[in-house]
């Protein structure tokens, strides 16, 4: 029984980990997308 809450707990731990990373991911390319549509912005006005 402690076994297989154990494989439980190791199973949630990765999947967080997961989700975190992606949320990550997503941030950071948003972040790109926001700078880029700035410098074009910035391009325009020169």
């Amino acid at each position: 029984m402690t076994k297989l809450i154990r494989l439980l707990r190791n199973a949630v731990r990765e999947c967080t980990k997961f989700v975190t990373d992606k949320a990550n991911l997503i941030a950071l390319s948003a972040k790109k997308r926001q700078r880029i549509a700035i410098f074009l912005k910035l391009k325009e006005i020169y």
